[in-house]
């Protein structure tokens, strides 16, 4: 599947991009003790159904629901249940949509107050490795120095990574070349570069303890073996000739 996107895919990705961006929005305001995975995945649907799109981790691989939601240990790939909420709990959402068979994909980690440091921490380092991803990289630049920009931060700050999850291309598909790793060893002598026209995931995923990870029951829900807490943010990002644009934001040009 090509990755460069051409300008009609491009307003197609764009939207389901900005759908799943007003879902994150709301769902950021809706987390609060009592409220639980399955309330989520609700105003997911509804505003899914609202705009014309449909569900796209709904089926996929046999996911049993329309978005992840994740809490404490818990990584990546939690299903929604009808758990509540409980203060001091970290809580990650990963949400995506399609419009005309176009993806976006997105996620948010949220501390409930009262929030211990620990928990602040992992946050503000997790966003600190999007972000600055976010603002270093441009048009020419190797791919894997984006797990350089994640790694660095990650490990200075006491944080290991898990080398069996990674971002990825999107657009016709959920998932597409090319992988995009958080750390750097699974990068080889791969020194393909980003450039214009190229719609991809970033997605810093941040473990307090050890990077190994497990998988529930479910064959879902991936665990830390130790239980510590776990932390993952997301963002589909276009490559332009003049810098990145974040399209799962209201933001703009990051490098211009």
């Amino acid at each position: 599947m090509a990755i460069i996107k051409n300008d009609s895919e491009l307003k197609l990705i764009q939207f389901a991009a900005s759908v799943v961006a007003k879902i994150l929005q709301k769902i950021k305001k809706t987390i609060k003790p009592g409220i639980t995975g399955k309330d989520l995945e609700t105003i997911a649907l509804k505003i899914i159904e609202e705009h014309d799109c449909q569900p796209n981790f709904l089926g996929y691989e046999g996911f049993p629901a329309a978005i992840c939601v994740s809490r404490n240990d818990e990584l990546i790939h939690g299903i929604p249940n009808d758990k509540p909420f409980h203060p001091g709990d970290l809580i990650s959402v990963d949400v995506g949509c399609q419009f005309k068979n176009f993806h976006a994909d997105a996620a948010i980690s949220v501390g409930i107050p009262p929030i211990n440091p620990a928990t602040a921490k992992i946050l503000n380092v997790t966003n600190e490795c999007l972000t600055k991803v976010i603002e270093q990289i441009k048009p020419g630049m190797e791919i894997r120095k984006i797990g350089t920009i994640i790694e660095t931060i990650a490990q200075k700050n006491g944080f290991s990574l898990s080398t069996e999850y990674c971002g990825h291309g999107i657009g016709h598909q959920l998932h597409e070349n090319p992988n995009i790793y958080n750390t750097t060893k699974e990068y080889g002598r791969n020194k393909k570069k980003l450039v214009p026209g190229m719609v991809f995931c970033v997605e810093p995923m941040l473990l307090a303890g050890k990077s190994k990870t497990k998988l529930d029951q479910d064959h879902w829900t991936v665990r830390s073996v130790d239980h510590q807490i776990n932390c993952h943010m997301e963002h589909m990002l276009l490559m332009t000739k003049h810098g990145v644009k974040v399209l799962t934001t209201n933001e703009r040009f990051i490098n211009n």
